[in-house]
């Protein structure tokens, strides 16, 4: 029998479903939602056979479990849409607050494909209501709200609604720049003027709020870049034999398998063969293999900037900006032996072409696709970002004609503007010389 207490010594690779049997009945957990050991862990499940979302608090000794619970109770007395709190049950020093799951999709969902004004502008008053309410959401994102199937916007996360400082106004314009720097990244820009909208019209002060948003998205970006490197609920990070192994939690059953195309790529098909880069693939995974041995790969390693870890840095980064992207999976670090300085890396294999292919084969169709590259570099100069090699060779398009950026092994941010220029304008040019080259 699982108890709290047991819960709460669970490591990142024990999280899965489980059954936890309380005086007042017995939790029947399904998906782990969120994980953090020895402190929360949120789960989708069943209490006495009702679906439930429970919420446990270890070792909780400021009652957050009891302020969280009684929070949702006065928010939803005051007219604001959030889950609905069904009990709260204390163990020890332990306690677990259980909610009404909530039918509807994400804003994030509902927003991935394009910009819907109304949607926004439901947001906005939904986060005006808190605030004329006196509470402000201090983790405002957009995976925090959802839509229901009644159309209200719900708030989650009542953990994170804190009470309006006392800056008042000032404080809602800096939550609103976190919410814009939060969005994917081709959501910002109208995110933004939708936000200075909001904000004229209800007599905020708007004044340096793009250069707030712009250096809450930097800020954003170095936590991402620091967490990518680190074990945490996304990211498993263990050491070998051999050197250290990167990979993604999501996928635990094909762990083995990446591990296996790590220790010897050359097993599956070449598709590529250089001096010191070789591509490697199958039906499902591409496999890079850096062959840079010596001291200063090595050092490169030990500072975490070879080729391989910049790639997996990278690919995680645009992945969670929606930088359309395959996001690695696995990351292996060979710093010991004879293998020392190298690096294997291994990504989802994407149906696609390059688009220098259809530069040559498709003159039209590329002409198109050109815009969509042009729009995405204008996003990277706004956020500081270089792909550094942004050649038609690593553009790939599938047959819907949506693009995506592949070999981010020389890509990196800056929020120095000008070092954003210069980067950006190298990429643009690198990229139009491609017109000439594949004619």
């Amino acid at each position: 029998m699982i108890t709290l207490s047991g819960l709460q010594h669970w490591c990142w690779n024990d999280a899965g479903p489980f059954s936890l049997d309380m005086d007042a009945g017995r939790l029947v957990a399904e998906d782990v939602l969120r994980h953090l050991p020895g402190k929360r862990l949120v789960v989708r499940g069943t209490w006495q056979g009702k679906s439930v979302i429970a919420k446990l608090f270890f070792n909780d000794s400021k009652a957050a479990g009891r302020n969280e619970y009684s929070l949702l109770e006065t928010l939803a007395a005051q007219g604001v849409c959030v889950p609905e709190a069904l009990a709260l049950l204390e163990q020890d020093n332990h306690a677990l607050l259980l909610m009404e799951p909530v039918l509807g999709a994400g804003l994030d969902e509902l927003l991935a494909d394009g910009v819907d004004l109304p949607l926004l502008k439901s947001l906005l008053d939904t986060v005006w209501g808190l605030y004329k309410a006196g509470w402000i959401q201090t983790d405002l994102h957009l995976g925090n709200f959802l839509v229901n199937g009644d159309g209200e916007v719900v708030c989650l996360d009542a953990g994170a609604i804190k009470p309006v400082p006392s800056r008042g106004a000032a404080a809602l314009a800096d939550n609103l720049a976190l919410m814009c720097a939060q969005a994917t990244l081709a959501l910002q820009a109208p995110l933004i003027q939708e936000c200075l909208h909001f904000m004229k019209h209800h007599g905020v002060r708007s004044r340096d709020f793009e250069e707030r948003c712009q250096h809450a998205l930097h800020r954003r970006m170095v936590q991402a870049d620091r967490k990518s490197q680190r074990n945490c609920s996304a990211i498993c990070v263990e050491s070998t034999k051999d050197g250290v192994v990167y990979s993604d939690r999501m996928d635990r059953g094909a762990t083995g398998s990446w591990l296996a195309y790590c220790e010897k790529p050359e097993a599956l098909p070449l598709l590529k063969k250089g001096s010191r880069i070789s591509v490697y693939a199958n039906e499902n995974w591409v496999v890079k293999h850096y062959r840079e041995v010596g001291l200063k790969a090595r050092l490169k390693q030990k500072m975490k900037c070879s080729r391989g870890m910049i790639s997996w840095r990278q690919g995680w980064l645009w992945a969670l900006l929606g930088i359309p992207t395959p996001r690695p999976v696995m990351l292996v670090e060979f710093i010991r032996g004879e293998r020392a300085g190298t690096s294997v890396i291994v990504f989802p294999k994407l149906e696609s072409i390059a688009l220098s292919q259809l530069m040559e084969q498709q003159r039209s169709r590329a002409q198109g696709l050109a815009e969509d590259v042009r729009r995405w570099l204008e996003h990277f100069l706004w956020a500081g970002i270089s792909h550094g090699d942004m050649k038609a060779q690593n553009i790939l398009v599938n047959e819907a004609d949506k693009i995506s950026f592949i070999d981010l092994d020389g890509a990196g941010f800056s929020s120095r503007a000008r070092w954003a220029q210069v980067k950006n304008q190298k990429d643009k040019l690198r990229f139009e010389k491609n017109w000439e080259q594949f004619q």
